[in-house]
């Protein structure tokens, strides 16, 4: 298993709980799964369901997302930048399988590899 590698900061400066996902620059097409809700299957039963996980971002929280095969700003080298996508808590009313879409969007941040460099790799929502 790989280690896992971070290299970017995200912090909540809004008085919001936030979903978060991070795509590919300008990747994200017409809707994007809802983060909230995760497939969980019963071990017992093999009954599969979708549960809400609650890994928020608090307010005045800070996290450092990571992936186990690459550092975030490789990542936005190869995919010429980073799209952050950050949705409220009320998603979490929403089905399961509704795709979230544009009209779902608390915040959307858009950084190329450059940008997000002279950020110094922190995102911060206000």
């Amino acid at each position: 298993m790989a280690i896992p590698l971070g290299g970017i900061t995200i912090i909540n400066s809004t008085k919001d709980s936030l979903y978060w996902e991070i795509y590919g620059y300008k990747s994200v097409g017409k809707g994007v799964r809802n983060m909230a809700f995760t497939k969980v299957t019963d071990m017992k039963t093999n009954a599969t369901k979708d549960t809400i996980m609650g890994w928020l971002l608090k307010p005045n929280d800070t996290i450092r997302p990571h992936k186990l095969d690459t550092s975030y700003k490789q990542f936005a080298i190869k995919k010429n930048g980073l799209t952050i996508l950050f949705f409220k808590k009320t998603v979490e009313k929403l089905p399961p399988n509704r795709r979230l879409t544009a009209k779902d969007i608390f915040r959307r941040v858009d950084v190329t590899p450059k940008q997000f460099d002279s950020l110094k790799y922190i995102i911060e929502i206000k």
